[in-house]
């Protein structure tokens, strides 16, 4: 089973029902529902939202690790116990984009009332720091790289810790906050606009299993809930459509 959808982020019921169509002669189809729930208590299979699920061996995205990444990691760690923070670099974005994105831009974020202790660390080892907003209104040439965008960090983001090379963990997006982010990075940034958002949206959600809760809550916390749930039944394929819709009737 694992091998027949490898490839398939996002499994449907009634795929479930044809593979088990074609894997066993006579399958009940009024049996599918304790199949699904024997697999989820094997811990084969997890639940997205109504009638979609996906592989519990399927990938789970995290962005590039770089040097410049680890550099930031090791400023942060010596200058705070604990914080908590999210970083990434704009051409992570490379990964789903069809045109690729020439950036020397990192996004960082941190808790609100720790921006600018932030920037006077990063400042002070040569970086250049910018307010993400400004970004688009200052002349970045003959900046020296990279630069960092700074911006507070909403509450209860959903960020993730992926181990680093120099034994500190790396906070960075989860792709749900990556998605959301980028469509609202659109309205202050040149950096990806109109049909490579589109691009974007449709090659990663091929790829990786999006969790609708979470995308959910974020999208809720930045307001921006309906106006993505519009932007993804509009663009994207079929079974992504009828997520949302069987989240939006549950609202």
């Amino acid at each position: 089973m694992i091998k027949y959808f490898v490839n398939k982020p996002v499994i449907t019921k009634r795929e479930l029902i044809e593979y088990f169509d074609q894997h066993e002669i006579g399958f009940n189809h009024n049996t599918i529902n304790w199949r699904i729930f024997d697999l989820k208590k094997k811990n084969l299979l997890k639940k997205i939202t109504r009638d979609l699920y996906t592989l519990t061996t399927t990938n789970t995205y995290t962005p590039p690790y770089s040097q410049t990444l680890s550099q930031i990691t090791t400023l942060i760690a010596a200058n705070y116990e604990e914080v908590l923070y999210c970083v990434w670099e704009i051409d992570a974005l490379n990964e789903f984009s069809v045109h690729q994105i020439n950036s020397n831009a990192v996004m960082f974020e941190i808790e609100k009332d720790q921006i600018e202790t932030a920037t006077s660390i990063f400042s002070e080892a040569g970086y250049t720091v910018i307010p993400a907003k400004l970004f688009e209104k200052i002349n970045t040439s003959g900046l020296k790289d990279p630069v960092i965008l700074i911006r507070p960090l909403i509450t209860r983001s959903p960020v993730q810790q992926i181990p680093a090379e120099n034994n500190e963990n790396t906070f960075v997006p989860t792709l749900e906050k990556l998605l959301i982010d980028t469509y609202l990075m659109t309205k202050y940034h040149t950096f990806v606009q109109g049909a490579e958002v589109i691009r974007i949206f449709e090659h990663a959600t091929e790829r990786f299993a999006i969790n609708f809760t979470t995308f959910d809550a974020y999208a809720k916390r930045r307001g921006k809930l309906h106006e993505l749930h519009s932007f993804m039944t509009s663009h994207l394929p079929e079974h992504i459509k009828n997520a949302i819709n069987d989240k939006t009737s549950l609202l």
